[in-house]
């Protein structure tokens, strides 16, 4: 497991290179990338509690570093969702093979086929049973054990040796 795992580099001095911050930063002045219009639909002070002086910094600092920010889409695709591989290398994740599988259905009886249909329309409804487009299906029989009220019972096994079986009454 030695390959799956998060390896992250730090810089010795990650500020290392960074303008200081201004004591009195200056008016907002209009850069290539962050412009008025976008200074304002980014609203840098939603709640309105920051001091002019503050909004002044936070608005000399996004320009400062305008580059830094993906302002449309298309500046995003070459790294979107991703960070930078000086600071932490891709990750990779151990898979194991995998075969799609379906299983038939046990046939239902004619003698109770309308039943059946009753049952899952009512489930449906009820919210127990919700549609799906899954590329897997699994084994379903409806019983009526001892003589008491219809069951559909799911069997969710796979190939795979899993199992796990599902038993819903019409009660």
């Amino acid at each position: 497991m030695e390959g799956f795992q998060i390896v992250r580099h730090l810089p010795d001095d990650p500020l290392a290179g960074l303008k200081p911050l201004p004591t009195k930063p200056p008016d907002f002045i209009p850069g290539n990338c962050f412009t008025e219009e976008r200074a304002e639909v980014l609203d840098l002070d939603p709640a309105k509690w920051l001091w002019p002086e503050e909004l002044k910094l936070i608005r000399w600092l996004v320009h400062d570093h305008e580059m830094a920010f993906a302002w449309d889409a298309s500046e995003c695709v070459p790294y979107s969702g991703s960070f930078d591989e000086c600071y932490f290398l891709p990750v990779k994740f151990a898979t194991v093979p995998h075969t799609q599988w379906v299983q038939q259905n046990i046939p239902i009886p004619p003698a109770i086929h309308q039943q059946v249909i009753t049952i899952i329309k009512e489930k449906i409804a009820a919210g127990v049973y919700e549609p799906s487009s899954a590329a897997y299906r699994s084994r379903s029989r409806t019983e009526n054990p001892f003589g008491s009220s219809m069951t559909c019972n799911h069997s969710m096994g796979s190939p795979s040796g899993m199992h796990l079986c599902l038993h819903s009454s019409n009660t």
